[in-house]
């Protein structure tokens, strides 16, 4: 009885680890959902693709686009920017909502956004180039800055 028990447990375990995916590398970017691909070839067009890592878990996926020139942008499974790191240069002012760009140019006059995210909660973050990091809530007030 113990042995089947032990065989049905470890039945069940080779099973949800198989729904779980994992992670694989392409660089082809029409497995990217379309909502990615569009803004990719809107923001990103002149940039050239290194690789794509696709996440692949039991309830989610999400997708890791990087450039050659250092440029990070991240998307969940259904196309929707999560993150943008543009290292050499600056986040598509188009990708930000204007109260955050407002804010940031209002407390540090010149500075580049280097990095944007936003959460699954609606939160966002930005990072400007002297290292300063902002933090706003879903209703884009600003919450904690450093």
């Amino acid at each position: 009885m113990k042995t089947l028990r032990l065989a049905l447990i470890l039945l069940a375990a080779l099973a949800v680890n198989s729904l779980a995916g994992g992670e694989y590398f392409t660089q082809n970017l029409s497995e990217l959902p379309a909502p990615a691909q569009a803004l990719l070839s809107e923001h990103f067009k002149d940039l050239k693709l290194a690789i794509i890592k696709v996440d692949e878990e039991l309830f989610s996926k999400s997708f890791d686009v990087k450039y050659q020139d250092g440029t990070e942008v991240e998307f969940d499974k259904k196309g929707n920017l999560t993150e943008v790191k543009v290292p050499a240069g600056e986040v598509p002012a188009a990708l930000i909502p204007q109260e955050i760009r407002a804010m940031a140019e209002s407390m540090y006059p010149g500075q580049k956004i280097v990095k944007f995210e936003k959460d699954d909660d609606g939160d966002y973050e930005v990072e400007l180039a002297n290292r300063a990091e902002l933090k706003f809530d879903k209703k884009l007030r600003l919450r904690k800055y450093k």
